[in-house]
């Protein structure tokens, strides 16, 4: 399943629009003057990792610089641990990138540059190793030695946006726009946050929400991010209708009191769908309790009261045992033998 965290950030990104301000803001300045930005625009990711969306969200992105094509690739980290080994992972899913791409284009003589991205965000600040030669374990002495091995192992150096060490004055003024800038804001500052704490952080960007509200596709934009309050944060949207309604008006009141009103319908629905689900499992369980008991008793006649206590406590997986198990026994005590 997919981490509600990871979601929102890639709905938010994936458009070229959102991600540029992201880019930007996490290359040297250097380095961002010389990419042709209007150039930029996202790629397919899916086969650089089946399983990377469980637990990242990833984006793949081609633009011309001094007029060669590089990609971008960005990786979004909220986990606090089992980051030691990003670095290589990273190293994993450039290679992956890479052999794409010689797949596509087998005629080129070179290979695209790839830069590796990540956007950390969390409580604390990432503590992963940037460089990948840091994973590899090698001798301190003789330096010379150290060196010659240091320069045959494979090498990959992050380039990491680390939000834990940012401020939200910071953030702030970052060259981003509306909709990147309240995704960003509001992953870092009210995720994991108190409900008087998210409205408080919330009210100090509200100016952000009318912005992203009255821009072009900004309400689909603003409910996802409703969605996620309400999933991920636990948080009613509609404590949030009049700090909405001073910054963006009437309409904007309505979109979330509507919002909040369809949220809360479809939390009932599920409630109720998995509240049917678990009692037709238990109602499945206590006909085969039933039907082995049944069984029991016609082949070794009435049952005691300890055997009808272990009956009443068994699980599928031990029913089905003793179900098999009845074929063959000579007493009810080798059917529930070792359970």
């Amino acid at each position: 399943m997919v981490n509600p965290h990871d979601a929102l950030f890639r709905a938010a990104f994936s458009d070229p629009r959102h991600a540029e301000g992201l880019l930007r803001s996490a290359l040297p300045p250097a380095i961002a003057a010389l990419i042709d930005w209007p150039t930029l625009r996202l790629c397919p990711a899916d086969f650089v990792d089946p399983g990377l969306r469980e637990h990242r969200a990833d984006l793949l992105f081609s633009v011309l610089m001094l007029g060669r094509e590089i990609l971008l690739y960005v990786v979004v980290e909220h986990r606090s641990s089992d980051q030691r080994f990003l670095s290589f992972d990273m190293l994993r899913y450039v290679v992956r990138i890479l052999e794409r791409h010689r797949a596509e284009h087998p005629k080129a003589r070179h290979l695209p540059m790839v830069i590796p991205l990540v956007v950390h965000h969390g409580e604390k600040p990432m503590r992963a190793h940037r460089r990948l030669i840091r994973l590899v374990e090698l001798p301190r002495e003789p330096r010379v030695l150290r060196r010659w091995l240091a320069s045959h192992q494979p090498e990959l150096r992050l380039v990491v946006d680390d939000l834990a060490r940012v401020d939200e004055a910071e953030l702030r003024t970052r060259a981003l726009s509306a909709t990147g800038l309240l995704n960003l804001f509001c992953l870092q500052f009210v995720r994991g946050k108190s409900d008087e704490e998210a409205i408080a952080a919330f009210t100090r960007i509200a100016h952000l929400a009318a912005d992203v509200i009255h821009a072009e596709n900004g309400q689909d934009a603003f409910l996802r991010l409703l969605s996620w309050l309400h999933e991920a944060a636990d948080f009613d949207p509609e404590r949030l209708r009049p700090i909405v309604a001073a910054a963006a008006g009437p309409a904007a009141e309505e979109l979330v009191m509507n919002a909040a009103e369809r949220l809360r319908r479809e939390g009932r629905a599920q409630g109720l769908v998995q509240g049917q689900a678990q009692g037709q499992a238990q109602g499945r369980i206590e006909e085969r309790h039933a039907l082995v008991s049944r069984l029991l008793t016609r082949r070794f006649g009435p049952l005691a009261p300890a055997h009808e206590e272990t009956l009443r406590n068994a699980d599928p997986d031990q029913l089905e045992r003793w179900a098999l198990r009845l074929l063959d026994a000579r007493s009810i005590d080798e059917v529930f033998a070792g359970n």
